[in-house]
């Protein structure tokens, strides 16, 4: 049986793996979705998913351009992977 913090690094890692394949564009809409849809119960992965969607839609809004964009989401993604 996996512990908590077991629990969580996988799901740190899966987190920080999807955003990165998001941002090479090979990750499928649906799966994107629902990561960007479904509430974690984990405080720190909400944080971190609610932080992705606060970046796309400063993006999508013209408030940032795509460099930076992108650059914040490789440091989400990096911040994810050191906290395991």
């Amino acid at each position: 049986m996996q512990n908590k913090h077991d629990d969580f690094a996988q799901r740190a890692r899966e987190m920080a793996n999807l955003i990165r394949r998001f941002l090479a564009g090979s990750v499928g809409q649906y799966e994107w979705d629902d990561f960007m849809g479904v509430a974690f119960s984990d405080p720190r992965l909400e944080k971190a998913r609610v932080e992705c969607e606060t970046i796309l839609s400063g993006a999508r809004a013209g408030i940032m351009s795509d460099d930076v964009e992108s650059v914040r989401l490789i440091h989400l993604a990096d911040r994810l992977e050191s906290l395991v």
